[in-house]
């Protein structure tokens, strides 16, 4: 297991050095809602989450300094995107230019006070500028609440459940380490928010335990259905409350039908009960199958059925650089069976803010099965990807195109004209088109 290991995140670590820029991670990015081709720069986003907790899963597991330093340098890029109010530049994903962006300043702060666990833990006094910068993110949440919790921690019109989990579990982290400081009321205060939030989510929840998008959007996202069993989690882990226990229980079975073996997750579950499965995350269905790892920590059975059949699709849409396809079906979307045709460009197209959610995954199998692995072991994988290239068969607005991936640059061909239709030079900010 560990060679297998070992050798995906090798070259997911080549992937994310090749995008890595000065104040963060170039790459397009890629959506069910909408993309972002051309600006391709750095975006403060949930990307950080995905990244800082892996390396400090593989901190913890192998003791290297190197991963714990890496992650330090990371989360640099979310302090100086901090503005004085609270927001983070540039943090709003496939919105790109817009600050504001939700859940992905909670996802931003989440990832720093991970880290600051980490380092009040090693007792270094480093801790204490990632946790103001933390807080700024923190007090910009809690002037938006009023009582009622879901609604007023989002800038946001609507309660979306998915993103109001992730607010949830920054003030599980911000309760401990205000217990640790000895500031037991505001710990206390920060505890009942959080376990409010998740008790109205738990209120939601259908009996086969789905729980719906929002209160505008009664459809099921599994991807996103599994981002609220994290909050889920830690609620358990305080209150030790079997409610939250057999919600997460359901919401597994849940996750747990919407899965085609060897093929995916279900897009969406409509409200109506119709089901479209394409198209299918790839590197994001990292975040779903984490969760399936993390409850064995609550006594919760396994499903390595379910886990290894999607390592597997995963590992199988890895290319030698170690990129990771986004997703498969943007081909044939709202189709209902499995799509055995040439993928589309968007499929195909890697994404940081997709990728770190399957760095984050395999990082957590590493953890929990004593797996060390050393900055220098994943060295050894980096430097047989350097010279690869990836060349595939891909479709552009229906048409024959052909794929091209090398270290410093993706190129769309068309495969009539045998013009570039489109071309990413790795660490630009910015792609040239011709759509």
């Amino acid at each position: 297991m560990r060679d297998k290991l070992l050798e995906a995140l090798g070259k997911i670590y080549f992937w994310i050095q090749s995008v890595r820029v000065d104040r963060g991670f170039t790459s397009p990015i890629i959506h069910i809602w909408r993309n972002s081709l051309l600006y391709c720069g750095p975006i403060i986003d949930w990307r950080y989450e995905g990244l800082i907790e892996g390396l400090l899963n593989l901190y913890v597991s192998s003791n290297d300094g190197k991963w714990l330093d890496m992650a330090i340098e990371y989360s640099k890029d979310i302090i100086n995107a901090l503005t004085p109010t609270g927001h983070l530049y540039m943090s709003s994903f496939e919105y790109s230019s817009f600050s504001g962006g939700t859940p992905h300043e909670f996802a931003a702060a989440k990832a720093l006070l991970k880290l600051c666990k980490v380092l009040i833990n090693e007792k270094l006094a480093l801790w204490k500028n990632i946790y103001d910068a933390a807080l700024l993110i923190i007090n910009r949440m809690l002037t938006l609440y009023t009582g009622n919790a879901t609604k007023n921690l989002i800038d946001d019109p609507h309660i979306v459940y998915n993103k109001c989990a992730t607010a949830a579990e920054v003030l599980f982290l911000y309760s401990d380490i205000l217990k640790a400081q000895g500031k037991s009321t505001k710990s206390k205060s920060m505890l009942n928010i959080a376990k409010s939030i998740v008790d109205t989510i738990v209120k939601v929840q259908r009996d086969d335990g789905a729980i719906p998008q929002g209160t505008f959007d009664f459809n099921i996202y599994p991807l996103y259905v599994a981002r609220c069993i994290n909050a889920l989690i830690e609620a358990y882990k305080r209150f030790s409350d079997k409610v939250y226990l057999m919600s997460i229980r359901k919401t597994l079975e849940f996750l747990k039908h919407s899965f085609v073996p060897g093929y995916g997750f279900y897009q969406v579950i409509f409200h109506n009960g119709k089901k479209s499965l394409n198209p299918i995350w790839i590197a994001g269905m990292g975040d779903i199958l984490r969760v399936f790892l993390k409850v064995t920590e609550l006594g919760v059975s396994s499903y390595n059925d379910i886990i290894d059949e999607g390592m597997n699709v995963i590992l199988s849409k890895q290319t030698p650089l170690g990129s990771i396809w986004t997703a498969y079906g943007f081909a044939k979307p709202g189709y209902n069976r499995k799509y055995y045709g040439v993928p589309d460009m968007r499929d195909i197209m890697p994404c940081i803010g997709w990728i770190d959610k399957t760095f984050s995954f395999i990082t957590q199998i590493v953890l929990q099965n004593d797996l060390a692995i050393s900055f220098k072991d994943i060295m050894t994988m980096v430097h047989e990807a350097k010279n690869e290239i990836y060349i595939t068969q891909c479709l552009f607005k229906g048409r024959a195109h052909k794929y091209v991936e090398t270290a410093e640059e993706i190129k769309i061909i068309d495969e009539k004209t045998k013009s570039i239709i489109y071309h990413w030079r790795k660490k630009s900010h910015w792609a040239k088109a011709k759509f």
